[in-house]
């Protein structure tokens, strides 16, 4: 009877274990603009939990772990604005806005991190930064402003070469009926 009793309460036990989900989308994001521009993202994070918490590091280089990121926003003089504490009624889904103003000319990386606060469990997308002085032209933007050119031009091609098809055709009909006009005349 006491093996029974035993069984049972292990059985409980072993029952009663939980797990903790936690996720963020995407993964990795791209943020580009101009001294004092500010640049925005949004970010998914799923939670089973009730609570998060978020956090930022940040290097000048990229790094393979949360360790090789040893900075801070301050130090590559970055505004940062980002929901740092996110609540969940039983779980869910929320959307967080992570904004960033660069003071200065700097290329960085940086870790956006949300972790739980009863648990041990976190998850992060990978930020790359740029900040170009924006009153000087960068051979980066003129490279970006040739491809815009390129671009349009096809399209301006394609637009004339419709339009000239379209008077021909215009013209064509214009002599058939006026041929088939003059035939009916004679």
């Amino acid at each position: 009877m006491n093996r029974v009793c035993l069984l049972l309460v292990a059985i409980f036990l072993i029952g009663s274990v939980s797990g903790f989900e936690l996720g963020i989308s995407p993964s990795s994001f791209e943020l580009e603009g101009n001294v004092g521009e500010r640049r925005c993202q949004s970010v998914r994070v799923e939670s089973s939990g009730e609570k998060i918490v978020g956090r930022d590091v940040w290097s000048l280089s990229k790094g393979k772990g949360v360790g090789d990121y040893e900075l801070d926003a301050e130090d590559l003089n970055l505004l940062l604005e980002y929901d740092q504490e996110l609540i969940f009624e039983q779980g869910g889904v929320r959307w967080a806005r992570f904004c960033l103003t660069g003071l200065k000319e700097v290329e960085g990386h940086g870790i956006l991190y949300y972790g739980s606060v009863e648990n041990r469990a976190g998850v992060g997308s990978r930020i790359g930064v740029s900040v170009v002085d924006g009153g000087a032209e960068s051979e980066k933007d003129l490279e970006l402003s040739g491809r815009k050119i390129e671009g349009n031009k096809g399209r301006l091609v394609i637009l004339w070469m419709l339009s000239v098809t379209g008077v021909e055709v215009l013209l064509f009909g214009l002599l058939l009926s006026k041929k088939m006009y003059v035939e009916k005349g004679d």
